[in-house]
């Protein structure tokens, strides 16, 4: 393998035009303005706010295995998928959690999951009377 061979670099001067710096004054200080914002008034006290639950009796249960239950409510099964995703995309513009799952020949639509079954069994009345669909509460599951 050959060894590269150094060859000096000659002088070379170059003219290089000097840096002009201007100092410019500061910028004044402007009056800053504090703004109180408005006070609103509070049209429920904040205790109304508070959970509704019982922590005692609506602890989440566990299963054989000591993990905790988890709840959907199965709202709907349908052979063609277009209308599950139809009934998801209602559902999710009112505010609700909700998926599809795909069957064997059909696609089921769930709301939740939830660790209280009470609170799907409120849900399941309101979307009664709300979507006239009549659901089922079952354990939630990722598969």
């Amino acid at each position: 393998m050959p060894e590269p061979v150094l060859q000096p670099v000659p002088d070379v001067e170059v003219e290089v035009d000097p840096v002009v710096v201007e100092r410019t004054p500061p910028a004044p200080v402007q009056q800053v303005v504090s703004i109180d914002p408005p006070q609103a008034s509070v049209s429920r006290p904040l205790e109304s706010l508070a959970p509704t639950l019982n922590p005692v009796q609506e602890a989440p249960a566990l299963d054989a295995d000591q993990i905790p239950a988890a709840w959907a409510l199965q709202l709907a099964s349908f052979r063609q998928e277009a209308n599950a995703r139809e009934l998801r995309t209602r559902l999710i513009n009112a505010g609700h959690r909700v998926y599809i799952r795909h069957g064997d020949d059909v696609v089921r639509v769930f709301v939740g999951p939830e660790m209280q079954r009470t609170r799907l069994e409120e849900l399941k009345v309101s979307l009664k009377n709300e979507y006239g669909l009549d659901g089922i509460i079952v354990r939630f599951s990722t598969q």
